[in-house]
């Protein structure tokens, strides 16, 4: 192994490993290519789902790139503090990442879905807001509906 490798801080490794990626999450939620801008930017009666849709979009990755960081400075602190490990102790510590990007990728179409669709007038117009979410399995836009009417019946929104 050459001479900087083994005198590399692994733990500080691991976590500007975590801050580059909630770097890049939040990244991805503010830049937007012309499609998305020119969906956005659309006029409709009542609420637009396509606005609805993207700033949920930029609300889902903006908080899973602060986590992401948040978790990444903390493991910068232990190594700030001394604490070193091995390199296969920091690879265990990066490994969640890679589960947490499973996670993020499996869930955010329901996330966005959900979110948007609590911001819409209960009932839904479900032909204007599917139109608007043609990426979405008939499954996670049922599982969002029912998530819709439970939250929307906790905050005493409906009855």
């Amino acid at each position: 192994m050459p001479q900087f490798l083994e005198n590399a801080d692994w733990l500080l490794v691991s976590g500007l490993c975590w801050d580059i990626s909630g770097a890049l999450w939040l990244a991805k939620g503010l830049l937007l290519n012309d499609e998305q801008i020119a969906r956005r930017a659309g006029t409709y009666w009542d609420l637009s789902p396509p606005a609805a849709r993207g700033l949920c979009e930029q609300r889902i990755d903006a908080r899973f790139g602060i986590s992401i960081i948040i978790i990444g400075i903390t493991i910068e602190l232990f190594a700030a503090l001394h604490l070193e490990v091995p390199f296969g102790m920091a690879v265990i510590v990066v490994a969640p990442l890679v589960c947490t990007f499973h996670y993020y990728q499996r869930m955010y179409l329901y996330w966005v879905t959900r979110d948007s669709l609590l911001f819409a007038v209960y009932p839904v117009d479900q032909r204007t807001w599917r139109y608007h979410f043609p990426d979405v399995s008939e499954q996670e836009w049922r599982s969002a509906l029912s998530a819709q009417e439970r939250i929307l019946r906790l905050r005493g929104k409906i009855s």
